[in-house]
């Protein structure tokens, strides 16, 4: 079998299949039929023998009901082999072993939503035989699935719950997730955060408040960001993990001080001087330093569901009536890990320093136990609670 790569031609305004040899020329297969479901294949390395076999991502595209025994015996030297034995030999020609795992690695991810062939990657991309993405950041954002969806619309998605006929474009819906895959770091999370402990002690000392708390459902960070999808998450763009920004851990202990200490009132707690201290204002910069949250062990990836009950209404079309049908919208959440917190300065022992009799410790597990952070914690999202010891 020789390799090169499947294009679609425009021949007078007919598409034509063919492929690009490795020389730069073209074979055409006027006989393959061009649908929707071979356009997408434009670009993608493949396999063939002549214009008499088509191979694909290890799938049979095209192949002649016939194939003379004189052009099989210029490209497999077997003549003791019959005429299906030599087709069989010419399909398979692919080393066994690397074969077998490479079908167990594909039943594996059958469900996964990673397909190389459905991402809107470069076609020398394509060429590299991919079967999953080990940094979980590129996983979600840079090979993200663009496939149909239950309307028949071509969307990126990283989540279908369906699994039947599309006849409106002929295809099929595919059942999948996306599984979350964080490569070396796969088991050694506690290692990330001890590295980030002891840079935060480099340069604050042992005065550094460490704290772990564990999200007593789900966590949603990020949900309106930038994103190909309708919703979005906060991921790590070198490490590809899940984590808290900072500056949200930050705004959340901020306002929950102003909300329980001050009675709501940003003005109040501007006039404090340990507030200001520590946060600061808009003549003095705070003397804390917060550090970004790191799950200390592997988290599960979940998507989850909200549903729009009246979407004509909220587009200002209709009134909300029960005749709209819901729209489903997924998103993705974080669970089954405790994330580490830390906080540091250069000018304050942040263990012995106090508000109202209260450590930065102290306020920080108020805070996300009984404020929550991220989105929907009105629902329940977002809140944490202490690990058993």
């Amino acid at each position: 079998m020789k390799k090169g790569i499947f294009i679609i031609l425009n021949d007078n305004g007919k598409l034509v299949a063919g492929i690009k040899r490795a020389d730069g020329q073209v074979i055409r297969i006027p006989e393959l039929e061009v649908n929707p479901d071979i356009q997408e294949l434009d670009g993608m390395p493949c396999e063939y023998f002549k214009k008499e076999i088509l191979i694909i991502d290890d799938e049979n595209i095209y192949q002649k009901k016939y194939i003379p025994k004189e052009d099989l015996k210029q490209e497999v030297k077997s003549p003791s082999l019959d005429f299906k034995s030599q087709l069989n030999q010419v399909m398979n020609a692919k080393d066994t072993e690397d074969e077998s795992m490479e079908n167990k690695t594909r039943a594996k991810l059958s469900q996964d939503s990673f397909s190389l062939k459905d991402s809107k990657v470069p076609s020398d991309v394509r060429q590299i035989k991919i079967s999953d993405i080990d940094n979980f950041y590129l996983k979600l954002n840079k090979f993200s699935r663009w496939t149909v969806n239950e309307k028949g619309e071509n969307k990126f998605l990283f989540f279908n719950a369906q699994e039947r006929k599309n006849k409106q474009k002929n295809v099929t819906l595919g059942k999948f997730e996306i599984k979350e895959n964080f490569g070396i770091l796969e088991n050694k999370f506690a290692a990330l955060n001890k590295r980030h402990h002891n840079n935060a002690k480099a340069l604050f000392g042992e005065s550094v408040v460490e704290l772990t708390l564990t999200p007593s459902y789900h966590l949603v960070v990020g949900l309106g960001g930038h994103s190909v999808y309708e919703t979005s998450m906060t991921l790590h763009h070198i490490y590809g993990v899940p984590y808290i920004p900072a500056n949200s851990i930050k705004g959340v202990l901020r306002s929950w001080i102003i909300l329980d200490m001050f009675d709501n009132k940003e003005s109040s707690a501007l006039e404090d001087d340990t507030f200001v201290k520590w946060f600061g204002s808009q003549s003095s910069a705070g003397k804390l330093v917060f550090f970004d949250a790191f799950p200390n062990e592997k988290p599960r990836i979940e998507p989850d569901i909200m549903n729009v009950h009246y979407p004509d209404y909220y587009q200002g079309s209709k009134p909300p009536t029960d005749t709209q049908s819901p729209i489903p919208i997924y998103f993705l959440t974080v669970t089954e890990s405790p994330f580490k917190f830390f906080i540091g300065s250069s000018e304050l022992n942040t263990k012995n320093a106090k508000l109202k009799d209260k450590t930065i410790e102290d306020w920080l597990k108020d805070a996300l136990t009984n404020h929550g952070i991220g989105a929907k914690t009105a629902v329940g999202y977002g809140y944490f609670h202490e690990p058993p010891v």
